[in-house]
């Protein structure tokens, strides 16, 4: 019997424009009639950090077979890339680049200016805070051989990181 390969994409909930909100740029609210954040719930970019290592490290541990799918699907075919920044965003990616780059560039540019964060550019933060939630997942079978651990000692180390990650990743940009 033939093997069959169901992809299922799911689109809505948290995105890149609900968790750094553009909330100064008139086009959020065009764009997020009704899932829009007010901009009074606009969160710190500490909380930010900490929503986004938690939610992604649960829904990694919920799909542990998804990075290495997008690494190799998109190795394969990187025009691919486009199109699924597009479905996550709901807006191509020349829409939503400058929105979520910019606002977080607002905020980190601010941070520096206050003296409560190193300054970095919005791609490197980014950049460095997926590699850093990601690596793991997508080198599984690789970090578990070399810390010597089972499925249930890889949940639980992850589910110690949701926690340590996000301090440290936050420590290091502090002056």
């Amino acid at each position: 019997m033939g093997r069959i390969l169901l992809l299922v994409e799911l689109r809505g909930g948290n995105d890149g424009l609900n968790t750094l909100v553009p909330y100064a740029d008139p086009k959020y609210r065009e764009l997020r009639p009704v899932l829009g954040v007010a901009r009074e719930h606009v969160l710190p970019l500490d909380e930010k950090v900490r929503r986004i290592v938690s939610a992604q490290v649960d829904m990694l541990l919920e799909n542990r077979y998804l990075p290495g799918y997008l690494l190799a699907e998109l190795n394969h075919y990187p025009e691919r890339a486009e199109l699924l920044l597009s479905s996550i965003a709901g807006a191509t990616p020349d829409i939503v680049r400058p929105r979520l780059f910019g606002k977080l560039a607002e905020q980190l540019d601010a941070a520096a200016r206050e003296g409560t964060l190193r300054p970095i550019t919005p791609q490197a933060f980014v950049l460095n805070l997926v590699s850093m939630v990601v690596y793991p997942f997508a080198a599984r079978p690789f970090v578990m051989a070399v810390m010597g651990l089972d499925d249930a000692r890889f949940a639980a180390m992850m589910q110690e990181r949701k926690t340590e990650l996000p301090e440290f990743f936050l420590a290091a940009l502090r002056p």
